[in-house]
């Protein structure tokens, strides 16, 4: 056959036919194994090469069927180029592509859900023989014990999404690169995602944590990161990557334009995505008040490190010798002091002290619960920023330019803007005119 043949091998070492032929006389079915020998790229010199397609065949029929079914995929352009084409191989090739033409960001989780959760299994698996039910088993295993931590269960239904988006992008892929002729990973049916209720702050307990963050005993940089945080609405990334000529306090401004990332090789600063990202947002006569106290102190302890303090760095938000802040450390800490009462206590040591012990006389504070409800992370100041935007009638278009959406608005109204607690009071409280009859009409 053209481009490819059929070889067989004795596996108990008979003899061979006339000519060397296979199968020899001695031969049976129970001794031979059937290969696919075709045509490979040709060497570096020009000299003809072959390789074998998979491992060997039971059968001459599975072998002339497997050959078929190669010849026709190199007539549609397709050519694993020889045997050796695993899942791990198009992996590799892959997350090099994915270095040079995404985020490095982006590139981290998708080497990290590979090699943590679809490698350990699917590796070895030959390109050509992944399909949609090795897959389905995958999701199935990561879903009934998926986990890496050593605690018995599986991983999430998003996790498992995300693995799957993560799958279908790389296969889509080797699509492309002509390695496949379908994507194995379209059309499976995936495990449903229950959204978790958004939770965002209102007003007092916005105000509380920002009296909490400028305490006593607090690190300097959690008033100046969480004020920004709830004056811009801007991301934690963003946030920390601020340096004082992106600010204007005279003319109450700061311009957003990068952000903080963790990244293969440690800790680096990167443009946003989007041309909608670097925007320049207002500051209120508060905010600036306070971040002009903050840098006063800044400067005094710059003196006070001389030549240690980063001072190229000039960050407005970082730690107390001026080097960057760890975004996954900042998110770390500030999930400790959401769950601390609201006394300043944490809340473990507070619930278990004796009453004697307890510091709420000091403090003013008569009820022992948390500062924030335990669903809260920093991006929740986020959120709580649109939804106070979009409460004071701000629109949907401004709010989107705050937060550096490109979308006009829609994605601010479907995700970040959520009613505030009172205000869904005051709309009660009009129906409720209605029924009653009291409406002025």
């Amino acid at each position: 056959m053209r481009g490819g043949g059929i070889t067989s091998k004795c596996l108990r070492g008979h003899p061979a036919g006339p000519a060397g032929r296979r199968p020899g006389p001695r031969c049976s079915g129970r001794c031979l194994r059937w290969y696919v020998v075709v045509e490979a790229p040709r060497r570096a010199d020009g000299r003809r090469r072959q390789a074998s397609l998979g491992g060997g065949f039971p059968t001459r029929k599975a072998a002339e069927q497997a050959l078929r079914e190669e010849l026709a995929r190199r007539d549609q352009g397709i050519s694993l180029d020889g045997s050796g084409a695993t899942v791990a191989a198009l992996a590799e090739r892959w997350l090099a592509h994915v270095r040079m033409t995404r985020d490095e960001g982006t590139a981290v989780e998708y080497r990290r859900y590979l090699h943590n959760h679809v490698l350990p299994t699917l590796g070895g698996l030959q390109l050509k023989s992944l399909g949609p039910a090795e897959l389905d088993g995958l999701y199935a295993a990561l879903l009934a014990s998926g986990r890496l931590d050593g605690r018995p269960g599986g991983l999430s239904a998003r996790t498992v999404r995300n693995i799957h988006k993560t799958l279908h992008r790389m296969l889509h892929q080797a699509v492309r690169w002509r390695l496949l002729p379908l994507n194995p990973a379209a059309d499976l049916e995936l495990p449903p995602v229950v959204e978790p209720q958004m939770v965002t702050l209102d007003h007092r307990q916005a105000r509380r944590l920002l009296e909490v963050a400028a305490g006593p005993g607090r690190a300097g940089w959690w008033a100046p990161l969480l004020l920004l945080a709830v004056a811009t609405g801007g991301r934690r990334g963003e946030l920390l990557a601020l340096r004082w000529a992106d600010l204007d306090l005279d003319a109450g401004s700061v311009r957003i334009g990068r952000s903080l990332r963790r990244g293969e090789h440690g800790l680096r600063f990167k443009a946003p995505k989007t041309a909608a990202g670097t925007r320049t947002v207002g500051l209120g006569p508060v905010a600036v008040a306070t971040l002009r106290r903050h840098r006063a102190e800044q400067l005094e302890r710059r003196l006070a490190f001389g030549a240690a303090y980063h001072a190229d760095q000039d960050l407005v938000v970082c730690k107390v010798d001026g080097a960057p802040l760890d975004p996954d450390h900042v998110s770390d800490q500030f999930r400790v002091l959401a769950s601390r009462c609201d006394c300043g206590h944490a809340a473990r040591a507070h619930h278990q002290a004796a009453p004697r012990s307890c510091a709420v006389k000091r403090c003013g504070c008569a009820i022992h619960r948390p500062l924030l409800p335990a669903e809260v992370h920093l991006h929740t100041l986020r959120h709580s920023a649109a939804s106070f935007l979009a409460a004071a009638g701000v629109p949907a278009s401004d709010i989107a330019a705050q937060l550096g959406h490109a979308d006009g608005g829609a994605l601010a109204l479907r995700v970040y803007v959520h009613p505030l607690e009172e205000n869904k009071r005051r709309a009660a409280a009009q129906l409720d005119l209605v029924i009653g009859g009291r409406d002025g009409g």
